[in-house]
């Protein structure tokens, strides 16, 4: 039943997409894999020479057996890292450069399917992942509100609605976390969006680089101060 609802929700959020002069319909390819528990993955450390460096982890049953971790750093520009989970659902130590403060997106990927993405802050040594926070949660919704599908076969155009129902009005300046790639934005300059009002963002890929994935980031200020990210996947 669970697993049901997450689909339809999935369905009822996908985007209209829009290309080579016609409307498509959304990829019927909505995510079957359960989310990371990122309160169960651990920031560590770990000596590496005479120096401690910082690390992740996650014991035997924190993860579903089988499959990959995608795990990308929001606040660096490097490739997200694919880390496998192993059989009995740990995730085996990992070097990675993070520090407390630092965001993270992670998704579970088996093959053709996925999770839904989850965000999470990288706390102090010896403590789980802890909540991103999104102060404007309640009144500020996207449309797709977590990601974002296309046809790997053929140049898209897709329109990223912004829905403001907060007392004051937002200013959202679109970026992408790597650039260069197959995604590519209409314009980086900011929106604004009213109280009670409605914006776009417009999206466009085209199949052709090394890069068929990117996070579109949208910070927020105006009503609020806040940073929303859009994982962009042609799949």
């Amino acid at each position: 039943m669970l697993r049901f609802a997450r689909r339809l929700a999935a369905f009822s959020a996908l985007v209209l997409l829009t290309g080579a002069g016609c409307v498509a319909t959304p990829l019927p390819n909505p995510p079957t894999l359960d989310p990371p528990s990122a309160d169960r993955i651990l920031h560590v450390e770990e000596m590496v020479g005479t120096m401690l460096e910082p690390a992740l982890e996650a014991p035997d049953g924190a993860l579903e057996p089988g499959t990959t971790l995608f795990l990308a750093n929001l606040e660096s520009t490097d490739r997200p890292l694919l880390l496998p989970v192993d059989a009995g659902g740990a995730l085996p130590r990992v070097q990675l450069f993070v520090r407390p403060g630092d965001e993270l997106r992670l998704q579970a990927r088996r093959d053709d399917e996925r999770s839904a993405p989850i965000d999470a802050v990288v706390v102090a040594v010896d403590q789980p992942l802890g909540p991103s926070a999104r102060p404007l949660a309640g009144c500020l919704t996207l449309e797709p509100a977590l990601e974002l599908l296309v046809d790997p076969t053929a140049p898209t155009t897709a329109e990223l609605t912004i829905a403001n129902a907060c007392a004051a009005a937002v200013q959202i300046t679109p970026r992408l976390r790597i650039g260069g790639g197959d995604f590519t934005l209409d314009a980086t300059a900011p929106v604004d969006v009213a109280a009670g009002g409605e914006g776009t963002i417009t999206v466009r890929y085209a199949p052709g680089t090394s890069l068929p994935e990117d996070i579109l980031l949208l910070d927020v200020t105006g009503a609020g101060t806040e940073r929303r990210p859009i994982t962009l996947l042609a799949r």
